[in-house]
């Protein structure tokens, strides 16, 4: 399952087109403030804060240069909830709002990431900016 679109860019990072997008982040300092674009317009419901949000995704630490997380190679769609902070500031702003079929690329300070405490499971310091593609499946 996956969102078939094409590719784009936001701010130095680029996502190509086809059902598994993969990020590419330019060398240099990332933006400091928070960004996000919606490559591809799903037409399916839009989602709401509150709801189950089904999602693909790739996250990479823009530092590094490195991915950190993918669902592309790691298992199938993962479900959250946005909107109620159970996920990043980064993910309820740019995920609200966008109908089911979506693909959405976003660059994500720490301030609307995992902040200055950053989420040692994965190896991200409280610095760390951080680069999404997020394929909006479903949401219920």
């Amino acid at each position: 399952m996956s969102v078939k679109a094409r590719g784009g860019s936001l701010a130095g990072v680029r996502v190509p087109g086809g059902a598994r997008p993969a990020l590419a982040v330019r060398a240099g300092a990332p933006p400091a403030r928070f960004a996000a674009r919606v490559l591809h317009r799903g037409e399916g419901p839009r989602t709401q804060a509150g709801q189950l949000v089904v999602t693909q995704y790739e996250g990479a630490i823009w530092s590094r240069r490195r991915v950190f997380d993918t669902i592309w190679t790691t298992g199938g769609p993962k479900a959250f909830k946005i909107g109620d902070g159970g996920v990043t500031k980064a993910w309820d702003s740019a995920l609200a709002g966008v109908p089911a079929g979506s693909r959405v690329v976003m660059i994500v300070p720490p301030s609307y990431g995992y902040g200055p405490s950053g989420n040692p499971a994965y190896g991200i310091k409280g610095s760390d900016t951080l680069v999404f593609v997020v394929d909006v499946i479903a949401s219920y």
